[in-house]
């Protein structure tokens, strides 16, 4: 990244959306709301939707571009286990104190 003296990034973490189109972040969600569609109500997609954002954005935090994997593949992964975790185990979400859930699920309904 070339820089005119008017801005220099701080962190790496500016460098990662430096690099990393929108584009492809939006793939990336785009690709794990489809995974997960059937996890939700249809009234719920726009929860799942927000809360995959949330998760590629909290991915950010974690990422470490010295392991040599692009962020894309990272949030990728990030986000996948940890829509599992919460869907499969019930654990809570990173940074919600267990205070947001998306469990109101199909299955869920299934053994009451």
């Amino acid at each position: 990244m070339i820089t005119c003296g008017k801005r220099k990034t701080s962190s790496r973490n500016e460098k990662v959306f430096d690099e990393v189109g929108f584009e492809e972040l939006k793939r990336v969600v785009a690709s794990l709301v489809k995974r997960h569609t059937n996890s939700v109500y249809s009234h719920e997609m726009d929860d799942l939707k927000q809360t995959i954002w949330y998760l590629v954005l909290k991915a950010k935090e974690k990422y470490d571009p010295k392991r040599g994997v692009p962020f894309e593949a990272w949030a990728y992964y990030y986000t996948k286990m940890k829509l599992r975790d919460h869907f499969w185990r019930g654990s809570n979400l990173p940074g919600t104190k267990g205070t947001f859930t998306l469990l109101h699920t199909k299955a869920s309904k299934l053994y009451e």
